[in-house]
């Protein structure tokens, strides 16, 4: 957690990067909160015969990931992010007498895209923000 939030410190950091921190940081917690959820006994799930509620569907995940594997997989998924905004800057193209690259912008704009429609799903099935 404290690497995501000093981040922007590092990198050259907008508006949409900000926003694409905050929202995987919901995301992070709300799949937490999938990962940890169960049925009190005797209850089994309908779909699978597990033990949980609610089911993981990011295929990198699995249906049902253990807590450090969701810690491995955002914290991984936040420094992707940074190093994105790091090489993929103005500064750097002027460096190597390139043109600039537009792959932060659009990479921000699909993130923030994505994320946001898997937090509201997560919202309107009742998932919660769990740390």
């Amino acid at each position: 957690m404290l690497f995501a939030v000093s981040t922007p410190a590092f990198a050259e950091w907008g508006k949409e990067d900000t926003v694409l921190l905050v929202l995987e940081i919901i995301d992070w917690g709300q799949t937490r909160d999938i990962a940890t959820r169960k049925y009190n006994p005797p209850y089994i799930s309908d779909y699978d015969d597990s033990e949980y509620v609610y089911h993981e569907k990011n295929p990198l995940l699995g249906k049902h990931p253990s807590v450090g594997r969701i810690n491995a997989h955002f914290i991984s998924s936040i420094l992707i992010n940074y190093l994105v905004a790091k090489f993929d800057n103005e500064k750097n193209n002027e460096k190597f007498k390139s043109k600039p690259k537009k792959l932060h912008k659009y990479w921000n704009y699909f993130g923030i895209t994505m994320e946001t429609y898997m937090i509201r799903r997560n919202y309107n099935l009742g998932i919660k923000v769990k740390f």
